[in-house]
């Protein structure tokens, strides 16, 4: 499964990773003066927030990662991860299977 997204302030992809399952996310930060603060928060499948973090992007900066290893406390978890941020983002989410 794959979710994008165009330039935008805010990504919301679902994730799972539970039986093997891993979400991944790339972001990038196309502004090309300003840094990004990226606010993400991770709600569970009835909607309660599990954690919350803080990312920052350089300018025209890209990170990737698989969430589950950059945040912890979604391990063998599954729900929506709320990316907000002060610029506008060029996002990729994708669910690997097992």
């Amino acid at each position: 499964m794959s979710v994008s997204s165009p330039l935008g302030k805010h990504f919301l992809p679902a994730f799972d990773n539970t039986e093997r399952f891993v979400t991944s996310v790339a972001l990038v930060n196309s502004d090309r003066s300003q840094p990004a603060t990226v606010t993400v928060v991770f709600r569970d499948e009835a909607g309660q927030v599990i954690s919350s973090d803080v990312l920052s992007l350089g300018v025209r900066e890209h990170q990737a990662f698989a969430l589950p290893r950059q945040f912890p406390k979604i391990a063998n978890l599954r729900g929506v991860a709320e990316f907000s941020s002060n610029t506008e983002l060029a996002a990729l989410g994708l669910r690997f299977s097992p």
